[in-house]
């Protein structure tokens, strides 16, 4: 009702109209809009800004684990793919800075990176048991079928000793093979033996991370991209508004 009678009544009747039509735009309608802009810009960098955190921290012990000497169960390293995603975000975050409009198109790519990794993750948390079993046996194997091979040996014991494992699953592995127990069997602790196998191991391991990684990617994806749309939609909205009030 306000914005009609000054439309119809008291503005045509001022002088210098570009000027007023400034004035009006930067006193009316940019604190309004910025409010509102600025609340969700704030919301969404405070987004981006945990989940770049957390990504790195999960892709980094993700990469920990797959660094121990048993080969990534995928063809992209999921960890590898993490921190570069929370790298990207962090970047996104502290070295860019936005106009309203290109706001929420510099997230899209964001937003679609963590579906895409989300999705690699789940899936592979939960059809990953085959594939780990593969990888850690084929490790051992090389071991007991070159035992003169340090390299090997070197593995085999990393892994044993890091997941506190023995075997591939379970000690009887070294005792069907013709073995002793390796040293790497016993903890340096207390000298007990490991009796769990390592597929159980790192299966227990990279699944849970494998299944965080997914669960927050996925998350944090659909809230950023809630308040993308929201952005998007008020920036339109307000677009509109100055329009009509400055015609």
């Amino acid at each position: 009702m306000l914005t009609q009678l000054w439309s119809n009544y008291v503005f045509p009747y001022i002088p210098n109209r570009t000027l007023t039509k400034t004035f009006l735009y930067n006193i009316y309608i940019m604190p309004c809009r910025c409010d509102w802009d600025k609340l969700i810009t704030c919301t969404l960098h405070i987004f981006l800004l945990i989940y770049s955190f957390v990504s790195i921290a999960l892709g980094s012990t993700i990469l920990d684990d797959e660094s121990q000497g048993i080969p990534r169960v995928t063809t992209v390293s999921i960890g590898a793919f993490a921190v570069s995603l929370g790298v990207l975000a962090l970047i996104n975050v502290l070295c860019c800075i936005y106009t309203l409009r290109t706001y929420y198109v510099s997230l899209v790519p964001i937003i679609i990176l963590q579906i895409v990794l989300g999705g690699i993750a789940s899936a592979v948390a939960s059809n990953n048991d085959s594939q780990i079993y593969t990888v850690v046996k084929k490790v051992f194997d090389d071991y007991v079928h070159n035992q003169q091979n340090e390299y090997n040996k070197e593995k085999v014991d990393t892994i044993q000793q890091y997941f506190h494992c023995c075997g591939v699953q379970g000690p009887q592995y070294w005792s069907s093979a013709g073995l002793e127990y390796p040293d790497s069997c016993y903890s340096h602790v207390n000298n007990d033996l490991y009796f769990e196998g390592c597929v159980s191991k790192f299966q227990e391991s990279v699944t849970g991370k494998f299944r965080a990684v997914g669960g927050i990617s996925i998350a944090f994806a659909l809230t950023e991209a809630f308040g993308t749309i929201s952005l998007w939609i008020l920036g339109n909205r307000n677009s509109e508004e100055s329009q009509r009030l400055l015609d």
